[in-house]
């Protein structure tokens, strides 16, 4: 077996800048690439020993190096990385130049404008400066799980309603077999969900639901994970459920090492790289360093990362096998109630209690078989589904511009919308088919939905098992023992909400609020309960009575399978057509002019934390300047929503702004706090936040506005990288043809830069007129207003030459077109000073539906579905261009 660490010295020759002669070293060895992979590379050491391959920063030191006294203190040094410091002071300046350059903390757009050679100058000139303090990083030289840990069995609660079983096993570090895909290896069989595999064992006794391996690796040593979502059954029958997993796992080893496994499970990866598509470039320049820290990769494989494989290897893998035995683990049970334990012990910092005891003999040195269970468990058969051609059609024209790679409509009825677009990008071996089936019976009623849910839960017990059963999914009986399994794992998902924190609990009360209709889950909750196997079937069979099929088929795919993949789907499902208007749409509520509040408490009583979430209803999403405007309102507002309330004032770690968008409705800006203050408090730091920063908008610098125009606009054009994202892209418009929105966001920011010279965020005048003239007498603010308000100063300089003749006699004199901005500004202003209170709301006294006022104006929401009941309904909106078929039925 290999362990020697890999050599960074040969294959590295010394090297200076072309202009600030620095000396440093690059690696004229061949970096090991895809054919496919456009991008050049250059591997720098310099002289403080840092390697430099994309512009991103790995240290090699993180939790577990936190000392015993000080937990928690690499998550703080993560946050001040990007505070100031005595060479950079000014502590916004990291913030600032990433939009600059349009990009933001989680992508990076502008990458692309540099050489190689000028990106060398940078790295080199720039990190070399950094004094290497030659501290060795800390590695493990014995596991941290030594026999004091294994061998033990740790009962823990939980807040929701989580019933796992967790198998930890020890491993030597790992790290040094990537290129033999050993993990890969080790994670396929017990990840397998098909026919004899261990999950749909444990399915079919009712002991679990699912079965997920993870292997991680640190610095010396892995850990394997094995995680089970186990039934209520299985929680209390747990020693069952490991003994099946070691009854697997002994089958595993008497079958020994697989090459064909083993071929399967490079084949991905493989086609992975010999059709390499361009990753997004955060991730992937975060990717780069994160290979380099592997002291066992050499520089050859920073970029493949090992993609390329050594060969199967027997001895390595029953090597690594052998130690996921009985004797080598501990076990974590984790629940909200355990029968029989008493959970004695208390965490230190975040109080769960747990107990911890000793494994009996027979999970670990007298563990014996279980003989039964050898004659349903076997190796998985070979996959039926590799593909074996990798032909790609030849390119029918020039490669095209994004703005005008917009779909063909190939079927328009009202059974069947079929979009269709041959790849003419990438030129891949691969494509992407989405499908949306709509039923008017899946969200008639709450019941109607949950046992929706609960199909959806089936469904994915009878696909993993047998994939040719989603040919006749339409006439599959719910098999009873399923039927229970699934009802509980719906059941925990929907206990879920009760435990979630409060910001996610403040975003179910939102949906449910400004979405019509919707469920809440303690309404999902009873109708599950009474939900039964019977009534299930007889769901099932009316789902597909009445149904519209929307279809995109994008990629390596030909007109013709494009049509003959839609008329299997619909020869499968074989229901009526739903016409368009007979399609239940889930509608935006439009909200009335005014300010409301919906109280809610926590519906988990342990949870010491709130949270206030406030949405400001914006312009339309189907208007573009209203959303391009709105995408760089929230850039620019955001950034100082989170510096006030959560750096300057520490209301809570989770703070922040958010753009929702809605594609039948209103845009809203969606303002987030949670923390451990009244939440009343935080509405009103974020009502007196509005207050504050209304004014500062206004007098946002014109050159920070043109910045962030500009990102958004580099945002927008940004060249998409995979043939899924562009499927993505399409899939999450209301209808493909708005594609043509996307050259239309592009112009609107390019007027919304050449016209706008002040601020022009699309407000309301009468908003407006308030908020300029809160510190200002009508007179100074008339005079603001015209100074700042674009719109007016090009109306006196578009006023006609005999007006501005008359004006030279006397300046003090106005030509019609301003006397009307003057009066119409007076007017508003007048209006401001003696309007009554901004929040209250007199068109419909809410009153009568059960609702109250507060002194300021607010209406209390008590009844969700009666404060719905008196706000408009958005309306479907409608295709920007006319729907046209290529071909008639």
């Amino acid at each position: 077996m290999q362990t020697s660490l890999a050599d960074w010295e040969t294959g590295f020759e010394p090297r200076i800048t072309s202009k600030l002669c620095t000396p440093y070293k690059e690696y004229m060895g061949s970096l090991e690439k895809s054919t496919k992979d456009k991008c050049q590379y250059r591997l720098l050491r310099l002289p403080n020993n840092m390697a430099v391959i994309s512009a991103a920063l790995t240290v090699g030191v993180g939790s577990y190096a936190n000392p015993d006294d000080a937990l928690g203190l690499a998550h703080l040094l993560e946050h001040v990385l990007l505070k100031e410091s005595s060479k950079y002071p000014i502590d916004e300046s990291f913030k600032e130049f990433i939009p600059k350059h349009s990009g933001s903390s989680n992508e990076f757009t502008g990458a692309y404008s540099y050489s190689l050679d000028e990106l060398t100058e940078m790295a080199v000139s720039s990190f070399s400066a950094v004094e290497s303090k030659d501290i060795i990083k800390p590695t493990f030289v014995d596991h941290p799980l030594t026999k004091n840990e294994l061998g033990k069995v740790i009962h823990f609660e939980t807040l929701s309603n989580i019933n796992e079983i967790c198998l930890i096993f020890p491993l030597p570090d790992i790290r040094a077999h990537n290129r033999s895909r050993l993990t890969e290896y080790i994670r396929w069989p017990l990840n397998h969900e098909g026919p004899g595999s261990l999950t749909q064992y444990l399915r079919l006794k009712g002991l679990a639901t699912y079965a997920v391996a993870v292997i991680s690796s640190y610095e010396g040593y892995s850990l394997l994970n094995l995680s089970i979502s186990v039934t209520p059954k299985g929680l209390k029958q747990y020693d069952q459920v490991v003994s099946a997993i070691f009854t697997y796992l002994c089958m595993l080893s008497e079958s020994g090492p697989q090459e064909w496994i083993y071929n399967e499970v490079i084949a991905t990866p493989h086609l992975r790289f010999d059709y390499y598509e361009q990753q997004d470039l955060f991730d992937y320049v975060v990717d780069l360093p994160c290979s380099a820290t592997n002291d066992y990769l050499a520089p050859e494989y920073i970029i493949s990362n090992g993609t390329i494989i050594n060969g199967f290897n027997s001895l390595l893998i029953s090597t690594f096998m052998d130690l996921i035995n009985p004797k080598n683990y501990f076990l974590f049970i984790d629940a909200q109630s355990h029968e029989g334990i008493e959970l004695s012990n208390t965490e230190k910092y975040y109080n769960v209690r747990y107990h911890v005891s000793e494994l009996p003999d027979k999970l670990t040195t007298d563990f014996c078989q279980d003989e039964s269970m050898l004659s349903y468990v076997h190796l998985p058969k070979p996959n039926d589904f590799f593909s074996d051609d990798f032909s790609v059609p030849e390119p029918t024209g020039p490669r095209p511009e994004l703005y005008k790679t917009v779909p063909t409509l190939l079927k328009y009825n009202d059974g069947l919308e079929l979009w269709y677009k041959q790849d003419d990008k990438f030129y891949l071996p691969k494509g992407v088919i989405k499908m949306e089936i709509k039923s008017p019976v899946i969200n008639f009623s709450p019941r109607n939905r949950v046992m929706f849910d609960l199909l959806c839960e089936f469904w994915r017990y009878i696909l993993a098992k047998e994939l040719y059963n989603s040919s006749n999914m339409r006439y599959v009986v719910v098999k009873e023992s399923i039927f229970n399994n699934c009802r509980d794992k719906l059941q925990g998902d929907l206990s879920y909400c009760r435990s979630a924190s409060a910001a996610t609990q403040a975003s179910f009360w939102e949906a449910n609020l400004l979405l019509c209709p919707t469920w809440d889950t303690a309404l999902l909750e009873e109708c599950l309960k009474d939900v039964t196997y019977e009534m299930l079937n007889n769901f099932l069979h009316m789902l597909f009575d009445q149904v519209r099929i929307t279809m995109l088929v994008t990629g390596n795919f030909t007109e013709q399978q494009a049509m003959d993949t839609t008329f299997n789907v619909q020869n499968i499902i074989n229901g009526h057509p739903l016409s368009s208007c007979e399609i239940p749409h889930v509608r935006l509520i439009q909200l009335h002019p005014g300010y409301y509040i919906l109280p809610k408490m926590s519906l988990n009583e342990e949870n010491t934390q709130s949270a206030a979430v406030a949405n400001i209803q914006l312009g339309r999403a189907g208007e573009v300047r209203s959303r391009v405007t709105a995408v760089i309102f929230n850039d620019i507002f955001g950034t100082l929503f989170f510096e006030q309330l959560r750096t300057e004032e520490q209301l809570g770690y989770i703070v922040y702004s958010s753009l929702k968008s809605y594609s039948e409705g209103n845009l809203y800006l969606k303002l987030s706090i949670q923390g451990e203050c009244n939440p009343i408090y935080f509405s009103l730091r974020i009502t007196e936040f509005l207050r504050i920063y209304c004014q500062n908008i206004i007098d946002l610098d014109e050159d920070k506005i043109a910045n962030a125009v500009k990102s958004l606009s580099s945002t927008l054009q940004e060249q998409l990288k995979t043939i899924s994202s562009e499927a993505s892209r399409i899939a999450q418009l209301p209808s493909a043809a708005e594609l043509e929105k996307y050259p239309a966001s592009l112009l609107a920011l390019q007027r919304l830069l050449r016209d706008s010279t002040g601020f022009d965020i699309n407000l309301e005048l009468d908003s407006f007129m308030r908020k300029a003239s809160l510190n200002s007498s009508q007179d100074d603010a008339y005079e603001r207003l015209l100074t700042l308000y674009s719109v007016s100063q090009e109306l006196l300089l578009q006023e006609s030459p005999a007006e501005n003749n008359d004006k030279k006699g006397s300046s003090s004199e106005t030509g019609p077109k301003a006397q009307k901005i003057r009066i119409g500004f007076q007017m508003a202003l007048e209006s401001a000073v003696n309007a009554p209170d901004y929040h209250k709301y007199r068109t419909i006294d809410l009153a009568n539906i059960g609702m109250c006022q507060t002194r300021k104006g607010i209406w209390v929401i008590d009844d969700i579905a009666k404060f719905q009941s008196a706000q408009r309904l958005h309306g479907v909106q409608i295709p920007i261009t006319e729907l046209v078929p290529k071909y008639k039925d």
